[in-house]
Parts: structure tokens; C-alpha cells; sequence
């Protein structure tokens, strides 16, 4: 998923505009539930999109493909 598992509960129908109403309005009135939210997904960023992440992605390419 695009926000990852830990923030899968944040995703809504993109036919269901009530839906996407709500959710706004929970992260609006819920500075608590934001906080956690905004931490989980910047742990994910570190974790996946980092320069090291970025460059052992690489690194497992690389060494892929010398396996061939």
C-alpha cells in the first residue's frame, strides 16, 4: 500500500466522498492520533526511502544481476 501497513486505516474509497469527509475530520479534531500517524510514517520513510535503504536496494540489484 502507498502509506504502508501502519497506515493502511488512513486510506478511504475514492467513491465514498462521506468517508473521506470523516477521515479529515478525525485528523482535524485528533492532534493525538496525527502525532502517532506522523511518527509511523516517518519511521517508514527512514526505513525505506533512506540514502542507506536506497543504496542496498541498489546493492541487491547490482549483485543480482552478476549472478546471472
Amino acid at each position: 500500500a502507498v502509506l504502508g501497513e501502519e497506515l493502511r486505516h488512513r486510506l478511504v474509497p475514492s467513491e465514498r466522498p462521506d468517508l473521506l469527509a470523516d477521515a479529515w475530520r478525525r485528523a482535524l479534531c485528533r492532534a493525538d492520533e496525527r502525532v502517532r500517524d506522523g511518527e509511523r510514517a516517518r519511521r517508514r520513510v527512514m526505513r525505506e526511502f533512506s540514502l542507506e535503504a536506497m543504496v542496498r536496494a541498489y546493492e541487491a540489484l547490482y549483485l543480482a544481476g552478476l549472478r546471472r
